[in-house]
């Protein structure tokens, strides 16, 4: 009897165990929905490319693609709400790095708070996209009352480097908050040391689970030394960025 009750007290405790486990861990299946959204952003005019950035697909409609990113990123193409270009793109997704995604399309931007410094734009779905997985239940969340929950909190995105021939390369980068040494400061402005994040990174999103709750904007001094940093959405943010989606 002793030997059974020893038994199935163990036997509970794994169970126990495996299921707190489990509950505090990002499924890689759900990470991998998240990658599928994530792009490198390559804008060309001329053949000269203009700008390079990392941006998150967070809606498909039948003819337009819309993403995600910084009102920075479109600076050196002077576009804005009331302009529509013709240029040409190369994306590569995260989730298939290897795979250049090739077109010329209209770009439109339909959000644009150059405070918060987010933006977001609408490209064509052109047949490019045909053979492309993408995950559609990527959603806007508050960052309040999650900052501290880090086993839930990552970032991806891309980097672009030069090769020995000055020719760009792009890379993808993935790192869980919870491994990295962060500062958050009032309002919304999360400080992360030691992370790769460079030239092509803004844009990169930060995580909760599978929802956007910030996205990386750049370094900024902080502490004395320049620092990467994330603005994170507060619940103004992310109503401003829905009802555009909704009346865009």
């Amino acid at each position: 009897m002793e030997i059974f009750l020893c038994f199935f007290a163990a036997s509970l405790f794994s169970i126990t165990s495996a299921i707190s486990y489990s509950s505090n861990i990002i499924t890689a299946s759900r990470i991998n929905n998240v990658k599928k959204n994530v792009f490198n952003v390559n804008i060309y005019n001329n053949n000269q490319i203009k700008t390079t950035f990392t941006s998150t697909l967070i809606k498909e409609d039948a003819d337009k693609l819309i993403f995600l990113t910084t009102s920075h990123s479109f600076k050196a193409l002077n576009i804005n709400e009331s302009t529509v270009y013709n240029l040409s793109l190369k994306l590569i997704q995260f989730y298939n790095i290897k795979k250049e995604i090739n077109l010329n399309s209209k770009i439109t931007i339909i959000y644009d708070n150059k405070d918060e410094d987010i933006a977001i734009f609408t490209i064509n779905k052109t047949y490019e996209f045909n053979n492309i997985t993408t995950n559609k239940n990527l959603n806007f969340n508050s960052f309040e009352n999650k900052i501290t929950q880090t086993n839930f909190l990552y970032s991806l995105g891309f980097v672009t480097l030069l090769d020995d021939n000055f020719n760009q390369s792009s890379h993808n980068l993935f790192f869980y908050l919870k491994e990295k040494e962060s500062e958050f400061l009032e309002p919304n402005l999360l400080f992360v040391k030691d992370i790769e994040y460079n030239s092509g990174s803004s844009g990169s999103p930060l995580i909760y689970k599978d929802n956007i709750i910030g996205i990386y904007l750049g370094k900024k001094i902080n502490n004395s030394k320049l620092t990467p940093f994330f603005k994170l959405f507060s619940n103004t943010i992310v109503s401003a960025l829905i009802n555009s989606l909704t009346h865009k």
